[in-house]
C-alpha cells in the first residue's frame, strides 16, 4: 500500500511539474504573439507614414506646377491684352503676380 501511495504522490508531483511548464510555455508563446503584433502594427503605422509623406510631397509638387501655370498664363494674358511702355508693364505684369501669390504689393516711386 505504502508503494501505491509514493506512486501516487510520485504522479501528483509530475503532473504539477508537467502544468507549471506548460503554464510558461502558454507564457512565452502569449509573450512572443504579442512582441510579433507590436512589430506588424509598427511596420503598418511606418508604412503608413511614409504613403503619407509621399502623398503630400506630390501634391506640393502639384501646387507648386499649378502655381507656375497660373503665373505664366497670368503673364501671356497681360502681355496679350495690354499695350504699355515697357516700365509700366513691368510694373503691370509685377503686381498682377504678387497678387496670384499674394505678396503685398510694393509701393510705387
Amino acid at each position: 500500500m505504502r508503494d501505491v501511495i509514493q506512486r501516487m504522490l510520485e504522479a501528483e508531483a509530475k503532473a504539477k511539474r508537467l502544468v507549471t511548464e506548460a503554464e510558461a510555455d502558454a507564457d512565452r508563446i502569449r509573450a512572443e504573439a504579442r512582441r510579433q503584433v507590436h512589430d506588424l502594427a509598427e511596420a503598418a503605422r511606418d508604412e503608413a507614414r511614409a504613403e503619407a509623406d509621399r502623398l503630400v510631397q506630390e501634391a506640393q509638387a502639384l501646387a507648386d506646377q499649378d502655381r507656375q501655370d497660373a503665373l505664366r498664363r497670368a503673364e501671356q494674358a497681360v502681355e496679350q491684352t495690354v499695350c504699355l511702355a515697357d516700365a509700366d508693364q513691368r510694373r503691370a505684369v509685377d503686381s498682377v503676380v504678387r497678387d496670384v501669390v499674394g505678396e503685398p504689393a510694393r509701393q510705387q516711386p
